[in-house]
């Protein structure tokens, strides 16, 4: 019941491994008081309040967790239907794949641009040294400031890529053996609800 009127403890900011895991918990509670309510394990008792004694009738009582576990089981099936589109993304996420990913473009693009440097000041060498930024009336020192803000520029993108790859965590690409296991984990803990659902399922049938 719980479910149906707490924020079941996640909300669209959280990932959505981290949501479906979180709401597994509501299936099975909701699977487990279905299974009391409609199998009798759970007698309705009459309690006092302010205004006198009540009782709760069974039919009602099978209503209101019937409505719980319908509630949570469709929550759950769209947080599984979202989970599956990303699970490969977070699969590789987890495992430090796409820092590595980041890390090897980050290094491409220093490489890049460390090329660009020097092919720059070979340019600037090459003319100034034949004569050629004077003889087309170029300023040369113009044209040196130019070309060093240039190579400034380059410098300081080349220090912050440096930077970003110091700051990626250290991974190695786990084995297919490792990713197998990690995968068999997940499986194992969100297919735990369904196995409730189906029991929570059942003793309704029965009881119907």
């Amino acid at each position: 019941m719980a479910s149906l009127i707490g924020d079941d403890e996640h909300t669209a900011k959280d990932d959505a491994y981290v949501r479906a895991m979180k709401c597994r918990k509501w299936v099975v509670v909701s699977s487990a008081l279905c299974v009391g309510v409609f199998a009798n394990l759970f007698i309705p008792q009459k309690f006092s309040i302010y205004v006198g004694t009540v009782e709760i009738a069974a039919g009602t009582w099978r209503g209101l967790v019937s409505a719980g576990l319908v509630y949570t089981v469709v929550q759950y099936c769209l947080l599984l239907t979202q989970l599956a589109g990303r699970y490969s993304e977070l699969l590789d996420q987890r495992f430090g794949i796409r820092e590595l990913e980041k890390a090897v473009a980050a290094q491409q693009q220093q490489r890049h641009l460390m090329e660009e440097i020097n092919a720059l000041e070979n340019r600037y060498n090459r003319a100034e040294s034949s004569g050629n930024l004077a003889a087309v009336g170029i300023d040369v020192a113009a044209r040196r400031s130019t070309f060093s803000r240039r190579i400034e520029n380059a410098t300081n993108q080349i220090e912050k890529l440096q930077e970003q790859i110091d700051a990626l965590p250290s991974h190695s690409t786990p084995t297919a053996s490792y990713k197998a296991c990690e995968v068999s984990i997940d499986a194992m803990r969100l297919l735990l609800p369904i196995i409730a659902i189906i029991i929570a399922a059942g003793t309704i049938a029965r009881a119907l």
